[in-house]
């Protein structure tokens, strides 16, 4: 419960702080549908950054690229296989350009 009361404090000081450089003018604020703008380009952004897709089909992993017309299978692996791991992996399935 000790820790609660000192997170809390430690919160509040935060608080305080971010107030006093608003009031300060060393921050400038942004109205919130500006913040709400910039952070879903962000996000975009970033998913575009992801050139490859999985899906999983019987006992095979299939990746491919989704933004190519006609649709780019990069690679089929057998076995069961994480996504993740092999976006790790990242280099070895990186698109090269045809």
């Amino acid at each position: 419960m000790a820790a609660y009361f000192d997170e809390q404090a430690e919160v509040g000081e935060m608080l305080d702080s971010r107030y006093d450089d608003i009031v300060s003018g060393k921050v400038k604020m942004i109205p919130g549908d500006e913040a709400e703008a910039y952070f879903l380009a962000k996000a975009a952004a970033k998913r575009s950054q992801h050139c490859l897709r999985f899906w999983y089909a019987g006992n095979y992993l299939i990746a491919y690229a989704p933004d190519q017309r006609p649709l780019w299978v990069v690679a089929v692996m057998r076995g069961h296989r994480s996504p993740m791991a092999r976006r790790a992996m990242g280099d070895s399935l990186m698109l090269a350009a045809p």
